[in-house]
């Protein structure tokens, strides 16, 4: 399961935004990590989005915070940490792609208190992404792109944006969804080395903005006559509806809670009390197959207490699941602020739902639940990274403190679980003269099993890329210098090492990848190639911090954590970013363009995203094999 960090970051930041990253939270009692969701798809519009139809559902559910005419300037963006996204700039809308903003209608954006809109439909989505995107343009700016087009573009892209005599087709909307008007921009000024020359002398940069509105119109119906914003939606409020407002901060009552009754779905429901409502869900089974019988789910309730960073359960309510998967929470009392989870348990497994929080107004909420049956053969998973943060705690030097963090990916449908009660899914081997060893969300003789050479993991590694972490310390002895060794007994894509500044590394097998700031703390980070199973990773530690003064160890430990979740969200992100680049150059030009990466880990990451888009099917082979060969080509240079 995740780390309770990264949890409680998620519910911390939703709850509020005077909690820091370096500060101590306490964890709710019992806590179970949501179940990832199985990845989206690429999702391209079936039909030409319309603008007009997208109008009443913007004044509904934008409007309030980006207001109306998309400056960030709604009547509820005042009640946000941060300012909503002017998605009527020209510059801000620039930068985006349709598909960027579709993800964002589609599975919101929780560190900027935007809620998923699933109770849309995929029409209904991109419909507000087309309005959203008519918000930076005017029908007189599209008219002046088109004189300009038709007199410039149109003999090689054709009238209709088809193509005449270019490859290039601005009427498919697979690969228009994928294109910023910044990134066509580019190409307008630059050209490209094939057949098209620059226009950036030709055209000002008022021009290129009205051709690339105008080519945007190829794919996206702008007019908007039919409808304006402040038509209401015509459709009835659902569950999901009712929970899609922004959240806003404040401080719960604290009032003791009312018990509560749980029962099952069918019963017609009776009328919500003023301060109570209602909690729905479904249960689905994420390898496509029947659910066992006899699953109960249980509702958990938490109450952040900000005086002292912790979240305090005050709710836990059982109820059953419905044939068909659905269950109901009727007449649960529902203070501002309370945060709410799902869970549900088959033996020692546990599969949870996002989190769900009150605002004002709201008394209801849908917290779906993704089950996965289980198997037993862990061949199947691989350890994607290894982190491995040096710290010292001990002003004397005398012993380092090691965290290493291990980043498990289980590619299949199926949750991986031990064969036996108590017996390790994984096992993995330490350093010899490693002591006092640790764990962050267990002990020895609980989730972990102590092994001659190291531990052994017993909790089940549910489906997804890097949902699975490993967070053990360790001591070392150091004096000043030392020499580490770690006997690597599972294939690895990539170790990377971290030692604060004055610290000097020194191996064979890692090269010096820059630095990296981490709560305040600046790291030098080294990086390896792959590690097959058998090799051994070995380094040369020594030198003082550069710093004269000493790091206490629980600063160290919470700062180190924190250090390595932001530092691994940041090379998902540039992988993810990698792929999306990558399908674009591909898509457009068909040339042997790279982007290219000064970083290994950036490197090894990209290539972490890549293989997973290619077993989703979300990219060819062709272009999967060409990509990786790239990328191992950078990273054989780097390293």
């Amino acid at each position: 399961m995740k780390s309770r960090f990264i949890i409680l970051f998620t519910l911390s930041v939703l709850l509020s935004s005077c909690v820091s990253l370096a500060e101590d939270i306490t964890p709710p009692p019992n806590y179970v990590a949501p179940t990832p969701r199985p990845t989206m798809a690429p999702a391209w519009p079936e039909k030409t989005p319309n603008a007009a139809n997208g109008a009443p559902i913007f004044a509904e559910k934008c409007a309030p915070c980006h207001g109306e005419t998309g400056l960030g300037d709604g009547v509820q963006s005042a009640q946000l940490p941060n300012p909503a996204t002017a998605l009527g700039s020209a510059d801000i809308a620039a930068e985006a792609s349709p598909v960027d903003w579709y993800i964002a209608v589609t599975k919101g954006n929780l560190e900027s208190f935007m809620p998923p809109f699933t109770s849309l439909s995929d029409a209904e989505r991109w419909d507000v992404v087309a309005y959203a995107f008519s918000l930076s343009t005017s029908s007189e700016e599209i008219a002046r792109g088109e004189n300009l087009y038709q007199a410039e573009c149109a003999e090689c892209h054709g009238e209709d944006g088809t193509g005449a005599t270019s490859t290039i087709d601005f009427t498919d909307q697979d690969f228009m969804s994928t294109r910023s008007a910044a990134l066509q921009a580019e190409t307008i000024i630059a050209g490209t080395d094939s057949d098209m020359p620059p226009y950036g002398e030709k055209f000002s940069d008022a021009e290129i903005s009205a051709l690339t509105s105008y080519i945007r119109s190829f794919t996206f119906d702008f007019a908007l006559e039919e409808a304006t914003a402040d038509e209401p939606v015509a459709t009835e409020p659902s569950a999901v509806d009712t929970a899609e407002t922004p959240l806003a901060e404040s401080t719960p009552d604290g009032d003791e809670q009312t018990p509560t009754e749980a029962v099952a779905a069918e019963p017609t429901a009776p009328p919500i009390l003023e301060g109570f409502g209602t909690i729905t869900g479904t249960v689905t089974n994420g390898s496509g197959g029947e659910l066992p019988s006899g699953l109960i789910v249980e509702l958990q309730g938490y109450d952040h207490d900000v005086a002292t960073g912790s979240f305090n359960e005050a709710l836990l309510v059982e109820a059953p699941i419905a044939a068909d998967g659905t269950f109901i929470f009727e007449n649960i009392e529902m203070p501002d602020q309370r945060a709410f989870v799902t869970v549900v348990y088959e033996g020692e497994l546990s599969y949870g739902s996002e989190p769900g929080f009150v605002t004002e107004g709201i008394n209801t909420l849908d917290l779906p639940i993704t089950y996965y049956p289980t198997k037993t053969d862990a061949s199947v998973l691989s350890v994607d990274r290894l982190h491995i943060f040096f710290e010292f705690p001990d002003p004397s030097f005398e012993i380092v403190q090691v965290i290493e963090v291990f980043v498990v990916t289980n590619p299949t449908d199926y949750a991986i679980a031990p064969e036996e009660e108590g017996q390790a899914v994984l096992e993995f081997v330490l350093p010899e003269d490693a002591e006092n060893i640790q764990f962050e969300d267990g002990a020895f003789g609980e989730r972990y099993t102590k092994t001659e050479h190291g531990f052994g993991d017993t909790a089940a590694v549910a489906p997804g890329m890097g949902q699975h972490q490993i967070i053990v310390f360790f001591e070392l002895p150091y004096g000043k210098k030392m020499d580490f060794t770690q006997a690597i007994n599972h294939p690895i894509s990539s170790a990377i090492a971290m030692v604060p500044q004055g610290i000097k590394l020194k191996s064979d097998m890692l090269q010096n990848s820059g630095q990296r700031d981490a709560q305040g703390l600046v790291y030098d980070v080294y990086a390896s190639q792959p590690l097959p199973i058998g090799a051994m990773l070995t380094m040369n530690i020594s030198g003082k911090l550069a710093s004269n003064t000493p790091v206490s160890e629980a600063d160290s430990q919470k700062n180190i954590i924190f250090g390595a979740i932001s530092f691994g969200v940041v090379l998902i992100g540039a992988g993810l970013w990698y792929f999306r680049r990558s399908k674009e150059d591909d898509d457009l030009y068909d040339d042997d363009d790279e982007v290219e990466f000064d970083d290994a880990e950036k490197i090894m990451d990209a290539i972490i995203a890549l293989d997973d888009a290619f077993r989703a099917g979300d990219i060819s082979e062709e272009v999967f094999n060409k990509r990786r060969a790239d990328l191992k080509t950078q990273l054989k240079e780097l390293i």
